[in-house]
């Protein structure tokens, strides 16, 4: 991204910090977006357009990252950042045994916990498990827990990140 020159090329529109918040923002805009299933076939296009809004904002003396984030969360966009409660609702209904971020999802809320810390899970040593096991039909605890409908109950949970 042209981020990245701007900063190097010491032409003073944002500081460091300025530019790790709007990587951050960038991966969290990304991930968002996956996860809630937006179709991200045009994003190089969306990336320019945001460059060239940008660049109008900085030959104004405006505030780069804000205007970046402010441009990401516009409303009433295609292209905007989903919300909060949009993230929280795919990430509960989402099929996220097969989800191929799901892996990063998991590390990424892991190591949020221990930020000085993080663990490295890209060794293959870790694998996603169920909580919720693969023959929970079979036990009559797991079919009480699950209810009259555990059959339909369990179809829709099996894949969903909180088991």
């Amino acid at each position: 991204m042209s981020f990245f020159e701007d900063y190097a090329n010491g032409k003073g529109f944002f500081t460091c910090e300025d530019l790790l918040s709007m990587l951050r923002t960038t991966e969290s805009y990304l991930f968002r977006q996956t996860v809630c299933d937006v179709a991200t076939n045009s994003l190089n296009k969306f990336f320019s357009s945001v460059i060239a809004r940008l660049n109008t904002v900085q030959e104004g003396g405006g505030n780069y990252r804000e205007a970046f984030e402010a441009i990401l969360l516009e409303e009433g966009t295609a292209r905007r950042m989903p919300t909060d409660d949009e993230f929280e609702r795919a990430l509960k209904t989402r099929d996220c045994y097969t989800f191929r971020r799901s892996f990063y999802l998991l590390s990424t809320l892991e190591n949020s916990h221990h930020p000085k810390n993080p663990l490295d899970f890209s060794g293959g040593g870790y694998t996603i498990e169920h909580i919720m096991p693969r023959n929970a039909l079979n036990l009559d605890d797991w079919r009480t827990m699950l209810g009259p409908d555990c059959e339909r109950v369990y179809d829709e949970l099996i894949t969903r990140s909180a088991t």
